[in-house]
């Protein structure tokens, strides 16, 4: 008798020289205890460990959990490029075995799933056949979610800029295929900075057929820094720039965040040489490349 398909396919990069080694032992931990929760061939999940020998890719696999398809690179690559290794390597070794019911998510080494919501996503998505898109907010106390009528609602795009990050959004597999790969050109470890998950969230929602926001912190992940959302604005803009064609919602997005941009040089946390470099980058964005093989 074969094995059941895999619920969930979940994508991550680190660093495996980082000193934060212990966040990956907490993820690797609650994805073990989520697939004991949801059952055994539940999970899924490619990792590709950068900055680590073959060695040391080797004496990983030895102790990752079953589920874990562990690939390593000697050199440190942008999140984008490193998210679109691991959809390749996903979409030669899955094929068309893949679930039309599968859900694709990106947690971060330094998230992890506290019990139950893996499976509260998994009912979202079982109850609601046209769903292609969910998306939840993330923070240091994960809560789990509760009456999903209050919470579970149908999602505007400015939820969807503002909350679906790579740690909080989770695809069916038809729309984790159609959407391709991560713009390599935006991220953490491109002259952007940042703005590869607003892009992909932005993708995906015009490209779903529902889309719903479930209003809680259901994800565990450190804390955003408010203080420090200027640094990522560059990232931000032109990933909603690159975008701004696919409808009037998305159009009114770049002008907020150029609005944005005007609130941190009044608040003097951006200065106006930096802003108008950004506005001109963006008036110049075109579509832009995403590594996933045809």
């Amino acid at each position: 008798m074969s094995a059941p398909a895999p619920l969930f396919y979940l994508f991550t990069t680190t660093d495996f020289l980082s000193p934060r080694g212990h966040e990956l032992e907490r993820h690797i931990a609650a994805l073990r205890e989520s697939e004991t929760e949801l059952g055994a061939g539940a999970i899924r999940s490619f990792i590709l460990l950068q900055r680590a020998s073959d060695a040391d890719v080797e004496a990983f696999r030895q102790k990752a959990p079953s589920f874990m398809t562990v690939v390593g690179s000697p050199q440190r690559m942008s999140l984008s490029a490193a998210r679109n290794v691991l959809l390749n390597l996903f979409a030669q070794e899955a094929g068309d075995t893949v679930s039309p019911d599968a859900i694709g998510a990106f947690p971060d080494d330094d998230a992890w799933y506290p019990p139950g919501a893996l499976a509260t996503l998994r009912k979202v998505f079982a109850d609601t056949p046209q769903l292609d898109l969910a998306f939840c907010r993330y923070g240091s106390q994960p809560q789990p979610a509760g009456d999903l009528s209050v919470q579970l609602r149908p999602a505007s795009l400015d939820e969807a800029v503002k909350n679906a990050s790579s740690n909080t959004i989770f695809l069916r597999s038809g729309l984790l295929r159609d959407l391709g790969g991560f713009d390599e050109n935006l991220g953490l470890g491109t002259p952007s900075g940042g703005g590869e998950d607003t892009d992909y969230a932005i993708r995906a929602y015009f490209g779903a057929k529902d889309v719903v926001y479930l209003d809680v912190q259901m994800i565990g992940h450190r804390d955003k820094i408010v203080e420090k959302r200027q640094e990522y604005f560059l990232g931000s803009l032109l990933a909603i720039a690159k975008n701004r064609g696919l409808g009037p919602a998305a159009n009114r997005q770049y002008l907020r965040k150029i609005a944005v941009g005007v609130y941190y040089l009044l608040r003097r946390r951006m200065s106006l040489s930096t802003l108008v470099s950004a506005v001109r980058a963006s008036l110049s964005t075109t579509k832009l490349r995403y590594g996933i093989a045809e």
